[in-house]
C-alpha cells in the first residue's frame, strides 16, 4: 500500500518531522535541523530521512540545502540517496525513529501507527509525552526550559540542549546595511497588521524583507519586499533582525537569533518584556545562552548526541 513505510534491519534511524495534511510544516526551522542532525548522525550510524508532508521530491530539498549550506558534493549526494519522500504515510516500521519537531500529537489525531523504538525532540509545552498514546518514547529536552511547564515529561526524559550546526553555513559574499528583517511565516510566527505597522514606524530603517510563505497577506507594503522561504542567501538581505512575540508566547528552541550571532546581525527583541519571558523560558534561555555560553548551543561532528543515541538505539 501507499501509505506503509517499511525499512530493513540494517537501517539504525529514520529521521523525520511529524506531518498533517491540514497543516504542513511547511519551511521551517525543524526542516534545517533535520538536515543538520543528519550530518551529524549520519557519520556514526546508518540514517533515513522521510519526509511525510511539505518536501516531496529531490529538487525541492535540494533547494532548501544549498539555499543555506556548504556542503560537499558527497554530502548532497548522501541526502539525495537516503531520502524518502511519502505523503501522509499511515504505518511505519522500523528499528529507530527520530522526530526532530517533537509534534507527536499530530500523529495521534491521524491515528499513525509507529512500529519502532522512538526518539524525539520536546519543543513544546502543549506537546506532552508522558499521556501521549505512543509509550516507547525517549525523549530530549532541555529540562532548564521545561521543568516548571511539564514535570512529568522532565522525570521521564533525557537532558539534551538542541542547537545549530553553524559552521556548515555559507559564507555571505555581501551584507545590506540599514535593512529590517521580519519572519512572519504562518505556522506560527503570523502577526497581525497593526503589528507590522507598529514595527515599521518604530524602527528606522530604510526598508523592509519580510520572509514569509503568506506573501499576499504583506504585499504592496511601503518600504517592504515580501519573499517566500527558501531564500539562497538570505542572512545577505539584510542588517537587522525584529523578532516578533508568537501568540502562544513560547519558542522552544528559537534559532533565528542564534544564526543572526553567527552572521553578525544586530536583533531587536520587539515586545519581548520581562513579563513575556517569563512564560516564554524558551526563547528567555535562548538568549542567554546566545549572549552567555556561545559553544553549549553550537552543534559538531562530535556531539554529545551521539552518546545518548548509543545508549537507547536499538
Amino acid at each position: 500500500m501507499d501509505d506503509i513505510i517499511i525499512l530493513d534491519n540494517e537501517v539504525d534511524v529514520c529521521m523525520t518531522m511529524t506531518w498533517y495534511p491540514e497543516q504542513p510544516h511547511g519551511q521551517c526551522g525543524h526542516l534545517y535541523e533535520l538536515i543538520e542532525y543528519y550530518l551529524v548522525l549520519s557519520r556514526h550510524y546508518n540514517v533515513k530521512i522521510l519526509f511525510g508532508d511539505s518536501i516531496t521530491c529531490w529538487s525541492d530539498f535540494e533547494n532548501v540545502i544549498i539555499s543555506k549550506y556548504q556542503l560537499s558534493t558527497d554530502e548532497l549526494n548522501s541526502f539525495r540517496d537516503n531520502t524518502i519522500y511519502k505523503t501522509n504515510p499511515k504505518y511505519i516500521k522500523c528499528r529507530n525513529i527520530f522526530f526532530v519537531d517533537g509534534s507527536l500529537i499530530r500523529l495521534d489525531i491521524l491515528g499513525v501507527v509507529i512500529m519502532a523504538n522512538i526518539i524525539t525532540f520536546k519543543c513544546a509545552v502543549s506537546e506532552t509525552i508522558h499521556d501521549r498514546l505512543y509509550k516507547n518514547i525517549k525523549l530530549l529536552q532541555d529540562e532548564r526550559v521545561y521543568i516548571n511547564h511539564t514535570p512529568e515529561d522532565v522525570a521521564l526524559g533525557i537532558h539534551y540542549v538542541k542547537k545549530v550546526f553553524c559552521d556548515k553555513f555559507k559564507a555571505l559574499e555581501q551584507s545590506s546595511d540599514n535593512v529590517g528583517l521580519l519572519y512572519l511565516t504562518s505556522n506560527c510566527r503570523d502577526i497581525e497588521m497593526s503589528m507590522l505597522e507598529e514595527i515599521i514606524t518604530t524602527y528606522d530603517f530604510n526598508r523592509y524583507v519580510i520572509l514569509t510563505n503568506n506573501t499576499d497577506k504583506f504585499k504592496n507594503i511601503h518600504r517592504c519586499t515580501t519573499l517566500q522561504p527558501p531564500v539562497k542567501d538570505i542572512f545577505s538581505m539584510f542588517s537587522d533582525y525584529i523578532y516578533t512575540p508568537l501568540k502562544g508566547v513560547w519558542d522552544g528552541s528559537p534559532r533565528f537569533p542564534i544564526e543572526c550571532k553567527y552572521y553578525n546581525k544586530n536583533v531587536h527583541y520587539h515586545k519581548i518584556t520581562s513579563e513575556y519571558l517569563d512564560q516564554d523560558s524558551g526563547l528567555r534561555i535562548r538568549m542567554n545562552d546566545i549572549e552567555s555560553d556561545w559553544e553549549s548551543i553550537c552543534l559538531n561532528y562530535d556531539d554529545d548526541i551521539i552518546t545518548i543515541f548509543e545508549d537507547i538505539l536499538q
